[in-house]
This record gives C-alpha cells, sequence and structure tokens, in this order.
C-alpha cells in the first residue's frame, strides 16, 4: 500500500513514515496543500494520511481536489483540533476514519490492516462476478446451457423413437 502523510509537522511526518516503512508500508511526506497535490498528480496512493490544518490551507478543503483526482483514493483525516462539526464536515467528504492527535500508531495499523483485508475482500468479490458472469456467456458456451441442450435433445429423441 503506497501512503501519502500529508502533514506540516516534520517530526509527525517522520514518525508516522518510519513507522509505516517498519511495518512494510511504502510512505511519501507533503507538508503542505500544494506539495499534496503535486505529488498526487506524479504518483499512485492508495491511501492519504491528511492533517487538516495545513500553513497553505485547510486539509478538508483539499479533499474535493483529492477526491477529483483519484476517485477512489482513500482519505483517513488527522488533526489536534478536535470539534463534532469538522469531523462531520469531513466525513460528508468521503474520509474513512478521523483521527485524534496524537493517537497511538497501533491504533493506525489497525486501521490499515481492516482497509487491506476489504481491499482484498472486494478484489475476492469482484473476480468471483466476472467469473460468474462470464459463465452466463450467450451462444451455448455455459456447462448449463449444454446440459440443457443434452437433455433437451434426448427428450426429442425418445419422443421421437416412441412413435
Amino acid at each position: 500500500m503506497n501512503i501519502l502523510i500529508v502533514e506540516d509537522d516534520s517530526d509527525v511526518a517522520s514518525v508516522l513514515r518510519r513507522s509505516l516503512a517498519a511495518i512494510g508500508y511504502k510512505a511519501e511526506q507533503a507538508a503542505t496543500c500544494s506539495e499534496a497535490i503535486k505529488k498526487i498528480q506524479l504518483y499512485d496512493f492508495d491511501l492519504i494520511l491528511l492533517d487538516l490544518f495545513l500553513p497553505d490551507g485547510m486539509g478538508y478543503e483539499l479533499i474535493p481536489r483529492l477526491k477529483a483526482l483519484d476517485p477512489g483514493l482513500n482519505v483517513i483525516a488527522m488533526t489536534a483540533h478536535n470539534s463534532r462539526e469538522l469531523e462531520t464536515r469531513v466525513r460528508r467528504q468521503g474520509v474513512l476514519f478521523y483521527l485524534i492527535k496524537p493517537f497511538e500508531f497501533k491504533y493506525l495499523e489497525n486501521i490499515l490492516i481492516y482497509m487491506a483485508e476489504r481491499k482484498n475482500i472486494n478484489a475476492e468479490k469482484s473476480e468471483e462476478r466476472t467469473t460468474f458472469f462470464r459463465s452466463l456467456e450467450c451462444g451455448g458456451k455455459t456447462p448449463l446451457f449444454k446440459a440443457r441442450h443434452v437433455a433437451l435433445s434426448q427428450s426429442a429423441d425418445m419422443s421421437a423413437q416412441s412413435k
């Protein structure tokens, strides 16, 4: 999983990056909204860890721009300025989780495990759907169609023989 950490506090960003690397994730850092936009245009990220108060703008104002660049992008909001109003605002913009700083890294790690499992389940379901719909192809290619065709042919043969 490729992660972009958008955090203006370099100490917090460095700790997050090292901690994520220690458990096998690739992480890039951006300290501002504009730097985050540039990195998203250059690289593919699976997840953005987004501080909501940045030097060049409000992180929550960045969410619609990030989603416009990549609609499937997952965003986790981080803030030390907790309020229900702020949480409601960012959740309406599609944020998956809302973390209040400081938070224990283990909590973030559990979220990442959950997201990876969800991604795997969705991939498996997608593969199952694809297989199912391929089995419904027209033109007599499916085993069910062939079995019905054989049964009908045998039935017709028996009817013809009994006459």
